[in-house]
């Protein structure tokens, strides 16, 4: 299933180091900072898997040109259980504690990478087999605004849906529309973040939240 993926099968991503050249512009409302880091608690919910939860520990390491930012990402703890109120923690799993890297760029998108160095961000973005994204506009919509972004080969419906709070934070709520793919995001204008991303479709369902 294309860009919903349970954590532990979506540990792959990758950290460069040296002269980065990046040749397309990336422009949007994510912003990065160097040793920035954050907690996410991700939840997955698929017909004929049992249900999973896993808390991960991200840390941005450097920002390269255009804003990208490459990132290390850790699982620290991963759940299963035969439902969500019956998690229990794996005490063993070759992905727990193991450090793993992505690319974030300022319009949402994610990219994992195949080696340890990165010489050209559009060739590692290129050869990358894995990538995802957060459709959020450029720039903020009023609430009720509607547009159409284009992602890559993918164009999404968005629409500003009424602010909500996530953990007390405020955020502006974006519904984005791919065919049979709801993507439901909580952005932080104010940090320039995404505090909450639900993503549905037929058979699955994935949440992930910024933790304190």
């Amino acid at each position: 299933m294309r860009n919903l993926t349970a954590a532990a099968c979506v540990m792959a991503f990758f950290i460069g180091y040296g002269a980065v050249e990046a040749k397309t512009s990336r422009q949007g409302m994510f912003k990065y900072s160097a040793g920035q880091t954050w907690k996410v608690e991700e939840t997955s919910v698929m017909q004929g898997m049992p249900p999973s939860r896993s808390t991960m520990e991200i840390k941005v390491l450097k920002v390269l040109p255009g804003g990208i930012a490459l990132s290390s990402w850790k699982p620290v703890k991963i759940e299963t259980g035969p439902s969500l109120d019956k998690l229990t923690p794996l005490a063993k799993s070759p992905m727990l504690n193991q450090q793993f890297h992505r690319l974030l760029a300022p319009n949402g998108e994610q990219f994992q990478v195949q080696g340890p160095q990165v010489t050209d961000v559009e060739a590692a973005i290129e050869s990358s087999m894995m990538s995802d994204a957060d459709p959020i506009p450029g720039k903020p919509l009023k609430i009720g605004e509607k547009v159409q972004l284009k992602l890559a080969d993918q164009t999404w419906t968005v629409t500003r849906l009424a602010d909500d709070k996530v953990n007390d934070v405020p955020c502006a709520v974006y519904e984005s529309k791919l065919s049979s793919m709801t993507r439901t995001t909580c952005f932080d204008h104010s940090s320039s973040m995404m505090l909450r991303r639900k993503i549905s479709q037929p058979g699955a369902e994935m949440t992930v939240v910024r933790l304190k």
